[in-house]
């Protein structure tokens, strides 16, 4: 059902693109829910898939979810209070799990249809990430290159699906988080050894 459904959806949404599309692209955020679309899209929908692993320091989730609370808590969906806290320990059991997932994606499709980015690099390097990010793609990425070299604000118009929070933006700005991650209690920290030591240090993240 679900392969069906991919198929539909991939379908619909060639349909309803602007003529002379070439790129659709999927801003899903968590592998909750969203961990086997690119791999059903490839394989039954038949869409040319091409994947991007976002990653950031587990720590800094972790930070950034007390803080914040829950992605889904942010669109004030029925029954759901904005900013509930998320407990450091979900978020680094999480977090390894995510990284799981996309790294089985990155296998499945091959080093040509997949690459990794770190959100470190993303933050205080901006300008490098999106050129090898647009090299990749052959996009270029002109336009975004052009506006982080003037220091404005990055457009973010076409984000127009229910879910993405930037489709209420005409603009942002990439900028590092300025404070350091608050540290882990001791089961976060236990969890972050057990499940996710391996993939730090491949990450390039220090234990």
């Amino acid at each position: 059902a679900y392969a069906a459904d991919a198929r539909a959806l991939w379908q619909a949404i060639g349909e309803a693109a602007p003529a002379g599309t070439r790129w659709v692209i999927d801003s899903s955020k968590t592998a909750y829910g969203a961990a086997s679309r690119p791999l059903t899209f490839a394989s039954a929908a038949g869409a040319e898939v091409f994947f991007v692993h976002l990653v950031r320091d587990p720590r800094g989730v972790a930070d950034s979810y007390a803080r914040k609370g829950l992605n889904r808590t942010h669109d004030a969906r029925p029954g759901l209070r904005s900013r509930v806290p998320a407990s450091a320990l979900r978020a680094v059991v999480g977090w390894a799990y995510a990284q799981r997932c996309a790294e089985r994606v990155a296998r499945h499709l091959g080093p040509g249809r997949a690459t990794r980015l770190r959100y470190e690099d993303l933050a205080t390097r901006p300008a490098d990430v999106v050129r090898r990010l647009g090299e990749w793609t052959g996009l270029g990425l002109e336009g975004v290159l052009g506006a982080l070299a003037r220091g404005a604000p990055v457009p973010v118009t076409g984000h127009q699906i229910a879910g993405n929070r930037l489709r209420r933006l005409e603009a942002t700005v990439i900028r590092p988080a300025t404070d350091a991650p608050s540290p882990l209690g001791p089961a976060a920290s236990l969890a972050l050894r057990a499940f996710a030591g391996g993939l730090l240090e491949r990450y390039g993240y220090s234990r």
